[in-house]
């Protein structure tokens, strides 16, 4: 009956900018840039539900979750999600290309040149201009950052942020003429030979698992400001046995609850469920969001399935990824400061055990930054896109994790503060040279995958405790 109902609702929505087809599993939509579908899977008792877009051009999912079809009004408001990212994928069908120079006027000018060769030539380009002191906020949502010769010398500093897309020097001769076509064949070369290095690089990452017994479901949330990623993985006696995410842009604590039910529908039983999440996970298994409403996941988890689980925050979870992936250190620290984010995170392990604390609040910034003097949050908030704020903010979380716990060693995860030697310069100025520990980098790529790889030892280690 909630199908027939769920079918009737989505058949009386418009269909504005797209196109909607009823076929046997569900419906097909489509724009001329993306596919997307409804897919209705019935498993015994359970109603499933997929939901997918892939964009036509890179053959990329942009949206994916599935759904157990118990709740209407839930089963509403995703559809209407997932038609709001199809919709927003019509601006981001071309290349972005940002300028960059000292004030924006004279790559404005440029970037209107540039536009009318890209359309002359029929390339899908888009470029825009603004000033270097907006870059590293605008420069996320593009797919390449030009600078202008003048800010040439600031390379090196806007490619240790921008890791994930090419970052180029417009070549003098060819800005100095306004040479539009030569400079749009100068991108156009450069961007087909980032994209066969990024082929190259692209490969899987996953802990050897072979003394590892059993079948352990493990769930890891890692949000983001553009987008939320909820990454599982289903290991069977260590191997890899099922792998995906969940891809949205608005986050919300049911996406797991959709994705556990659902995985839990199509799988044979689990032994151990582990889920990673932002925010306070208590002991009893609560977790607390940062609006005051709270999920027991431990209890749903225990009560519906029957099956035990391990919940921990995705900082702890991570921080424990990466202490048992090395073996110099007993004791390690991970700041973890999500890109346009005012309050981080801090997972520690000390002398190889997690620091979760009483009531698992250990390690959240949010209620030790306001007590240190900090502008008030929407000031903050405003910098969040300049390295140089991201910078001091961070090493005054680092100066209180050294004081608290004076680790070994310091990983710090933040796409804006990539240069390691300039972290400590402004360590500096706040802790003396020989209390300061050795510091890495962590990328956002290597983040999820740490998350992952301590959840699993997590769930290995409580099952072994149950023998």
């Amino acid at each position: 009956m909630i199908l027939n109902d769920y079918q009737t609702w989505i058949e009386a929505q418009n269909t504005d900018g797209f196109t909607r087809v009823k076929e046997a599993e569900g419906y097909r939509l489509e724009t001329e840039y993306a596919d997307g579908a409804v897919v209705f899977h019935e498993l015994e008792e359970y109603l499933i539900v997929e939901m997918r877009i892939t964009e036509k051009k890179s053959g990329e999912d942009q949206f994916f979750l599935h759904f157990e079809l118990n709740d209407l009004n839930h089963a509403e408001e995703l559809y209407h999600e997932m038609i709001e990212a199809l919709l927003d994928l019509k601006d981001r069908q071309k290349t972005k290309i940002l300028l960059c120079c000292t004030a924006g006027l004279t790559t404005g000018f440029f970037a209107m040149k540039l536009n009318e060769t890209a359309e002359f030539l029929n390339l899908d380009y888009e470029f825009n201009a603004v000033p270097y002191e907006n870059v590293f906020e605008e420069g996320f949502h593009y797919q390449a950052v030009l600078l202008a010769p003048q800010t040439g010398y600031l390379l090196p500093k806007v490619k240790e942020i921008f890791t994930d897309k090419p970052v180029l020097q417009i070549p003098a001769k060819v800005f100095a003429s306004y040479d539009a076509a030569g400079c749009v064949e100068f991108v156009k070369e450069e961007l087909e030979n980032y994209a066969k290095t990024e082929e190259e690089k692209a490969l899987t990452r996953i802990r050897n698992c072979d003394e590892m017994k059993g079948r352990i479901l493990c769930i890891a949330h890692v949000p983001d400001v553009e987008k939320t990623r909820v990454v599982y993985r289903l290991y069977e006696d260590g191997v890899v046995k099922d792998s995906g995410e969940v891809l949205k842009q608005k986050r919300s604590y049911r996406d797991i609850i959709d994705l556990l039910d659902s995985l839990y529908c199509s799988k044979d039983p689990f032994d151990i469920i582990g889920i990673t999440v932002p925010g306070i996970v208590e002991r009893e298994g609560y977790v607390f969001q940062n609006s005051g409403d709270e999920m027991d996941y431990g209890a749903y988890i225990r009560e519906k399935y029957g099956i035990d689980c391990v919940l921990i925050n995705n900082v702890n979870a991570a921080v424990y990824g990466i202490y048992a992936s090395q073996e110099k250190y007993s004791s390690i620290t991970l700041h973890s400061q999500p890109r346009g984010y005012v309050n981080g995170g801090i997972g520690s392990v000390v002398k190889g055990e997690p620091l979760l604390g009483r009531k698992g609040v250990a390690g959240e910034l949010r209620y030790i930054l306001p007590s240190m003097n900090y502008e008030e949050e929407p000031v903050l908030q405003k910098k969040m896109w300049q390295p140089e704020a991201v910078y001091d903010l961070v090493s005054k979380g680092l100066s209180l994790t050294i004081a608290m716990y004076d680790p070994e060693k310091i990983y710090v995860r933040c796409d804006l503060t990539p240069d390691m030697e300039e972290m400590k310069q402004y360590l500096l100025k706040l802790i003396p040279e020989k209390y300061i520990p050795e510091l890495e980098y962590v990328s956002e790529t290597d983040i999820a995958e740490y998350m992952v790889r301590g959840l699993l030892i997590l769930c290995v280690e409580k099952l072994a405790q149950k023998k």
